[in-house]
């Protein structure tokens, strides 16, 4: 419990100084704050939309037509907490280094490549969904939970090597 309450302080810019040299070691990157809110907002948001979307709907006969708006509202405010998100990381850590290192360059492309597998194979699973002629609303919200999974799995393992230390 204590380790997230210690990631909880770090993300909020206001963990105590330590005498430890180890836990100096640990300070979180701006980029490393920037996934934590994203990955807040990406499972808030898309777990409303989901929740809301399903507990309202019988999947057999549901039109995609009749949740376009809920989808673009969702959209929106996704785009919009992202934005708000990123700003309030940058404005309350004043002596945040935003550079873009190697290390990082190496986080990106291990998660990527962990991602595309994943992705690869959810893109399979909709082909046979579309081939046995599920009806537009199931491979829509299937397509869209593959991309909502991969963005959360690409974040939990770009903060997993942060955490790491790669």
């Amino acid at each position: 419990m204590s380790n997230i309450i210690d990631i909880v302080a770090q993300v909020c810019g206001t963990a105590k100084p330590s005498h430890d040299s180890k836990k100096n070691e640990t300070k979180m990157s701006y980029l490393e704050r920037t996934y934590y809110g994203v990955l807040a907002v990406t499972v808030a948001c898309f777990g409303w939309y989901f929740i809301d979307v399903f507990a309202s709907t019988d999947l057999a006969t549901a039109d995609i037509r009749e949740f376009t708006s809920r989808i673009w509202i969702m959209f929106g405010i996704y785009v919009v907490l992202v934005i708000v998100m990123a700003i309030a990381t940058h404005v309350f850590d004043a002596d945040a280094e935003d550079e873009f290192d190697e290390r990082d360059s190496q986080i990106d492309m291990y998660a990527e490549r962990i991602c595309s597998y994943f992705q690869a194979t959810a893109l399979f699973g909709i082909l046979i969904l579309v081939m046995y002629q599920f009806n537009a609303f199931v491979v829509a919200h299937v397509m869209l939970a593959a991309i909502v999974f991969t963005t959360i799995l690409g974040l939990a393992v770009r903060l997993y090597l942060y955490r790491r230390g790669v």
